[in-house]
């Protein structure tokens, strides 16, 4: 329903899952309103100067005049606005329901949301007059449609890789605006990301593989592949030249990047549920990781190549909790951040060293001069934070 401005008058116009509108004055029904989008589903009303806009179903967008025939309060303008008849339509994203409606002073823009999480606009006229173009453009560019499963920063770019089950993304954090889409084939869902610290390259974890992809002026095309599935977490060393990726049992595997092979000896060991998390050492010697048997676990490079084993005196543990975040501390070998289900955030290797949060931490970054850090909320039932 939306109220109509009107002095003296409590009106309001309520619509209908079937289309129907309905005009009410003083708590009594009025008329009813011809020329009703029937058959589709209202879900927002606005009013305006001269009549009221409605939207919902479909990306359908009407604008209604007022007029002062009592039995025809309003007359439908002019043919219906579709919100998927864009300028630049690179999601591919089908039409979705529009949930919520704004319009600025001047009345010749329209602002709305869908339900695929796109902010739009379109130039209307609502003076009866025809328009030249009512195709929509979007705000800012466009948004994921669905749960982002993954995202890294480039080093050495501005720029920032994220992925969805259906597209990855590379967006311009300094410039704020969406850059590349690239859309993974039908049936293979994206799980996880990784951008080179060059920003010519970046992973991804498609279906049952991880692609390796070449980041092009306007494209993102895959150059290679590896066979790994269900892979959760993949993380560039600082160089470039190596890459760990959790595969979808107990372990992670260390990938040299420019060969694509990993080495027998390179499989880190000792967990006993998923890799949740991998975080490489400053001087790409070793990383860490974490999982969700509450196990945070160091890995030498030079001693897991010669020995096969890690650093045991490292291990890290909890019991009862799922790890599922850590950093590395910079400038502290042996030493990290592991936040999970419990509310706290533990600095390893002391056990006794935790700073309680009140709330469960899915996610924990460290400031580059080690004197702050970052770490993202997943309590249920609570919005997300930082």
């Amino acid at each position: 329903h939306g109220w109509l401005p009107e002095e003296g008058k409590e009106r309001c116009v309520v619509a209908s899952d079937t289309g129907e509108l309905l005009l009410i004055e003083n708590n009594e029904l009025r008329a009813t309103i011809p020329a009703s989008p029937e058959g589709v589903s209202i879900d927002c009303i606005i009013p305006y100067s001269r009549g009221i806009i409605l939207a919902g179903e479909g990306g359908l967008i009407w604008a209604y005049e007022a007029s002062s025939n009592e039995l025809s309060p309003y007359r439908r303008q002019q043919d219906p606005i579709c919100s998927a008849n864009r300028e630049m339509d690179v999601m591919q994203l089908e039409p979705a329901t529009i949930a919520s409606l704004a319009i600025n002073q001047t009345e010749d823009v329209l602002y709305y949301i869908d339900r695929n999480n796109q902010l739009l606009k379109v130039n209307i006229v609502l003076d009866g007059t025809d328009i030249e173009s009512t195709k929509s453009d979007y705000v800012h560019g466009p948004f994921h449609a669905e749960e982002i499963t993954g995202l890294d920063v480039c080093l050495r770019e501005q720029l920032i890789v994220t992925c969805s089950k259906s597209y990855i993304c590379i967006w311009n954090y300094a410039e704020m605006k969406f850059e590349i889409a690239h859309k993974c084939p039908v049936g293979e869902e994206a799980s996880a990301v990784a951008f080179h610290p060059s920003g010519f390259h970046i992973l991804a974890a498609v279906g049952d593989k991880i692609q390796m992809m070449n980041v092009l002026s306007s494209s993102i095309k895959e150059y290679n592949n590896i066979p790994m599935k269900q892979c959760r977490e993949i993380r560039f060393s600082h160089g470039g030249h190596m890459f760990a990726a959790a595969n979808g049992s107990t372990g992670s595997q260390i990938f040299n990047f420019y060969t694509a092979e990993s080495p027998h000896n390179m499989t880190l060991k000792g967990h006993q549920g998923k890799v949740r998390c991998v975080d490489w050492f400053e001087d790409d010697m070793g990383l860490a990781d974490c999982g969700q048997d509450g196990f945070a676990l160091f890995y030498d490079l030079i001693k897991q190549k010669e020995d096969n084993v890690r650093y045991i005196d490292w291990d890290f543990s909890r019991k009862g909790v799922k790890f599922t975040g850590l950093c590395n501390i910079p400038g502290r070998p042996s030493e990290a951040l592991v936040v999970g289900n419990d509310r706290k955030v533990w600095v390893t290797p002391n056990a006794n060293n935790a700073c309680d949060t009140r709330y469960s931490l899915s996610q924990v970054q460290m400031h580059a001069s080690g004197k702050a850090f970052f770490a993202g909320v997943s309590e249920e039932g609570h919005p997300g934070a930082v």
